[in-house]
Order: C-alpha cells, then sequence, then structure tokens
C-alpha cells in the first residue's frame, strides 16, 4: 500500500508543470501532500513545477494572441500573459507584434 502511495506521489509532482498544483485532481492533491509530509520531495521542488508550469501557461498565452487578440484572451490566459510579461519570458514588444498579427488577420477577414 505504501509503495502505491509512493508511485501516487511522485506521479502527483510529475503533473504540477502541465496542470499547476491548483488544478490537480483531490486524488492528486492528497498525493502530492502525502509526498511533502514523508519526504519524497521538498516544498521547494513542488514550487520549481509550480514555476514551470506558470511558464508555459504565460508561453501557451502569447501563442493565442495572433488568434484571438489580447481582449478576447480568457482570464486565466490574460493572467499567463502578464506573468510572461512581469517575469521576463517576452517582451511588451512580442505581445505587441503579436496583436498586430491578429489586427492584421482580422482586417482580411
Amino acid at each position: 500500500m505504501t509503495n502505491d502511495l509512493e508511485q501516487r506521489a511522485r506521479e502527483a509532482l510529475e503533473f504540477v508543470p502541465t496542470s499547476g498544483v491548483d488544478e490537480l485532481s483531490s486524488v492528486y492533491g492528497e498525493a502530492l501532500k502525502y509526498g511533502l509530509e514523508h519526504g519524497l520531495y521538498s516544498q521547494t521542488d513542488v514550487d520549481s513545477a509550480q514555476v514551470r508550469f506558470r511558464e508555459f501557461k504565460a508561453r501557451e498565452a502569447l501563442k493565442f494572441v495572433p488568434t484571438s487578440g489580447v481582449d478576447e484572451l480568457s482570464q486565466r490566459s490574460k493572467e499567463g500573459l502578464k506573468y510572461g510579461l512581469e517575469h521576463g519570458l517576452y517582451s511588451q514588444t512580442d505581445v505587441d507584434s503579436a496583436q498586430e498579427r491578429y489586427e492584421k488577420s482580422k482586417k482580411k477577414r
């Protein structure tokens, strides 16, 4: 039984970079807690995985700008875009360029 819990805890940590801590299912959320409590990994490991998730979401948000425009992004994508700007993943010039591509494609329609 312990091996199953440890395995699930390790899987939970692996899911954080793609789903984020807040989006883990309750089962994996509990498994993540188990892993922390039993020293399978540290809070630093979880935090690092969460940063990778935020960076992933920020880059994804920028990819949506040329097709939907900044104003039409979901709230979550807007937060990702803001995170990317604040943490230097890209510049305002990159966002503006993506928005310009959106505006040009909108005019062609």
